[in-house]
């Protein structure tokens, strides 16, 4: 079972740096909180699905401690090879990278947790995933998921009509090209699904208000991979993009608005325990 063969659905771009860093510099700072709540703690074995260039596993590698372990799967040996050598550049040394399988390849020892982040919308076949994984697990191991709710929009208060109309592209994209954008609120029926114990459920959304708005530069890096779709459905043209300075226009347009505030997409945690 690898990662190609459940995932990437035609036309789907991998998670470049650039896309990777603004995303969790927004979406991070809750993800380490609900993993922590939902247990992640010293000295476990925590097998990450999440193939985003390392940023979940950064997170598990310090919940777990430098006595436990992360194992964590990329796209391809050459972005397992840059994954981990930025993980050590960051003095993470407890996390493994594999590429090419999401199933450990050293099943001796059982893991404490399965843990992913935005992975299970681009799973064609997620309930198979969960099955195949959780036999992987220590009695008593957690299954952790995290999922944006793509179905709630992103707003901006007060109104800034630029980045509405960002955010209006985007949608269409998403509406038109049959993205899962309710995956988040399906995360407690697909573990029951799994067989697993009706799970807990958190909800927390990132807010931007400034000054440095991290919201337009992530806006702006969801929209240069969306750009092949905006094209594809006639959307918007590249010259309608701007993509090179779209995110200093956007941070102008919401500086010239002052007290504005941007709700990001919802992300919604699940986790449950295996029997």
């Amino acid at each position: 079972m690898t990662l190609t063969s459940l995932t990437t659905p035609a036309g789907h771009a991998a998670l470049d740096g650039s896309r990777r860093d603004v995303q969790d510099a927004l979406y991070g700072p809750a993800s380490r909180r609900l993993l922590r709540e939902a247990g992640i703690g010293p000295d476990m074995r925590v097998l990450d699905l999440s193939s985003d260039g390392g940023s979940l596993a950064r997170h598990l590698a310090m919940l777990v401690g430098p006595r436990g372990h992360v194992t964590a799967f990329a796209r391809s040996e050459a972005d397992a090879a840059g994954c981990a050598a930025r993980l050590r550049a960051e003095g993470i040394t407890n996390v493994s990278v594999g590429h090419g399988g999401i199933e450990p390849r050293d099943a001796t020892m059982p893991f404490d947790a399965v843990a992913g982040r935005f992975v299970l919308r681009e799973l064609r076949a997620p309930i198979e995933t969960l099955h195949r994984l959780i036999p992987r697990l220590a009695p008593g191991g957690r299954v952790v998921f995290l999922e944006k709710v793509l179905a709630v929009p992103i707003r901006v208060f007060p109104p800034v009509p630029e980045v509405e109309k960002v955010v209006a592209w985007m949608d269409e994209a998403r509406v038109r090209s049959s993205v899962q954008r309710e995956i988040g609120v399906r995360l407690p029926e697909l573990l029951e699904r799994a067989g697993l114990p009706a799970p807990e459920v958190r909800c927390e959304s990132p807010v931007d208000c400034g000054p440095a708005w991290p919201a337009c530069d992530y806006l702006a890096e969801q929209l240069r991979v969306m750009e092949p779709l905006m094209e594809h459905f006639a959307i918007a043209t590249p010259s309608q993009l701007a993509l090179e300075t779209l995110p200093a226009r956007l941070r102008a347009a919401c500086a010239r608005s002052p007290g504005t505030v941007i709700l990001l997409a919802p992300m919604i945690a699940a986790w449950s325990r295996v029997p």
